[in-house]
């Protein structure tokens, strides 16, 4: 981060103080996956968000802490950190220097304040308290004078001065009532003492349950090991699910293991037995589900069905959202045109496995199963473990093939069609959770002007599709798949993409 944060004064009104609107960078601690991590920050109408990064501001922060109910504490060790609590959320940051982290707690403090507001409780607690005191009090001295007055009374009656008896017996009877009614207001006070005093106990007893609150989660956070992964039951907010996935989805790129890896993959022989594989029905549903799918693929996304998610890097993003047994399986439809390549290219290098430790990052390892014919496989693959998320894998059938556009200018259509199988050999949860989808991916080949005969990489370009329904196969914050996959089928399509340009800038056009 810069050593001053940009920022700028806000009229915020806050006990007649002004209140500067920071913003910038900080280091925000997790300990799910790799500690530390620079997040951008802004304070904003009382609340303090955070996002992945300025450029990302946009569209949307990853979280928002009310400062308003918040408790800000200064490290006592660290001169660069502090935390933000609020109920049994902690953020853990850290400033650049010290004098950074002046300025953001100075700021958030000002926002905060909760201290004085207590102080003030308390205060009134202990003045309606002694108000109850003084009320009490002031009753019995009242009352005594009204018996001294009885007493008084009945002396002069008694010594047989001259007193009308009908006036004697209505203060008698006044007394009488009066005396009732000073035992229920007794009665009333001693309730109202002992709300009082319920009162008081119940306020310090709430800020003892707060703060062993803040201790027990301090505990557990640090305690919280790798055991406490994906489930239905898991202790991370969706919030820190999809910032620790996609954290660790970012680290995966860098891996060079990863290739290395990859070149020990397996082609397994050709099994013909029926036993083992049964192909004969396998091809009657591969060529179902692939009309099926490329049907799908070119149905239009401007009704009201589709939703866009994200229009980012020549790459539109259309969703649907759809939940199953709890599990969010949305449809999603992206699309871009990329100049320079055919469709004929950018399918041979999604369909062919050789190819795949080159743009499928996450792929730990992959096994062709069984080569049905040249065009048909059948493909495992194990993905990169992403704690907190379980370690995955599919077992599917990847169909290559291509269609007549309808026009003899225009190239022929090509697909690959990806759809979930199963095997004998990879049965679906022995080792990993299975994920089962349905993927198309549609390539029209788009040629400019009339120069078929004299085509260079300057004059074409492919028109792609890419539709998916996923299920990944267990439990996962659906808000935090959501996020997920509205950043990453983007990024993916330009990375793909931008490999087959790559791939074939040199080489002769093949449509």
């Amino acid at each position: 981060m810069d050593p001053t944060p940009r920022n700028s004064v806000a009229s915020i009104a806050h006990g007649g103080d002004a209140i500067p609107l920071l913003r910038g960078v900080l280091q925000k601690w997790t300990n799910y996956v790799l500690g530390w991590q620079k997040r951008y920050f802004e304070v904003r109408q009382n609340c303090l968000l955070y996002f992945k990064s300025e450029a990302d501001s946009n569209l949307g922060c990853r979280g928002a802490i009310n400062l308003s109910d918040a408790l800000v504490i200064p490290h006592e060790l660290d001169e660069c950190r502090f935390d933000v609590r609020i109920l049994d959320l902690i953020w853990y940051m850290r400033a650049e220097t010290a004098e950074e982290r002046h300025l953001w707690t100075d700021c958030l403090m000002k926002i905060s304040a909760p201290e004085p507001m207590k102080i003030i409780l308390e205060e009134k607690i202990e003045e309606v308290a002694t108000l109850g005191d003084k009320i009490h009090h002031e009753v019995h001295d009242m009352l005594d004078c009204v018996d001294d007055f009885e007493k008084l009374v009945s002396g002069a009656v008694n010594s047989g001065s001259s007193m009308n008896e009908e006036i004697v017996k209505q203060i008698r009877k006044f007394s009488a009532t009066l005396n009732d009614k000073r035992s229920s207001f007794e009665a009333s006070v001693a309730k109202f003492q002992t709300a009082v005093s319920e009162c008081a106990d119940r306020f310090q007893s709430g800020r003892l349950c707060s703060t062993v609150k803040s201790v027990e989660s301090l505990c557990f956070t640090d305690a919280l090991t790798p055991g406490a992964e994906e489930s239905e039951h898991c202790v991370l907010s969706d919030e820190d699910f999809f910032d620790a996935v996609e954290s660790r989805l970012e680290k995966i790129e860098e891996e060079a293991q990863l290739r290395r890896r990859l070149e020990n993959s397996t082609v397994a022989e050709t099994d013909n037995s029926s036993e083992s594989f049964s192909t004969q029905s396998l091809e009657e549903s591969i060529r179902r589900i692939t009309e099926d799918q490329i049907r799908s693929a070119v149905v239009r996304t401007d009704d009201d069905d589709w939703t866009l998610l994200a229009d980012q890097d020549n790459v539109k993003l259309f969703s649907r959202e759809m939940v199953v047994d709890g599990v969010a399986i949305d449809p999603l439809k992206a699309c871009c045109t990329i100049r320079g390549i055919t469709g004929r290219e950018v399918c041979h290098y999604f369909f062919h496995p050789e190819y795949r430790k080159d743009w499928e990052s996450a792929l730990e390892r992959m096994t062709v199963v069984k080569k049905i014919e040249e065009n048909t496989l059948v493909l495992h693959q194990v993905y990169k473990k992403v704690w907190p998320a379980a370690q995955r894998d599919t077992l599917f059938w990847s169909h290559l093939t291509s269609h007549d556009s309808g026009s003899p200018d225009t190239p022929p259509i090509w697909a690959v069609v990806n759809h979930s199988t199963d095997h004998p050999r990879f049965p679906a949860g022995a080792e990993f959770v299975r994920v089962t989808f349905s993927v198309c991916l549609l390539c029209t080949t788009i040629i400019e002007g009339d120069c078929r005969d004299n085509l260079s990489r300057n004059n074409i370009s492919c028109q792609i599709t890419y539709s998916s329904t996923l299920n990944p196969g267990g439990w996962v914050p659906i808000s935090a798949v959501r996020a997920l996959r509205r950043i990453e089928y983007p990024k993916f399509l330009s990375k793909f993409t931008s490999y087959v340009v790559e791939q074939t800038k040199d080489k002769e056009i093949t449509l």
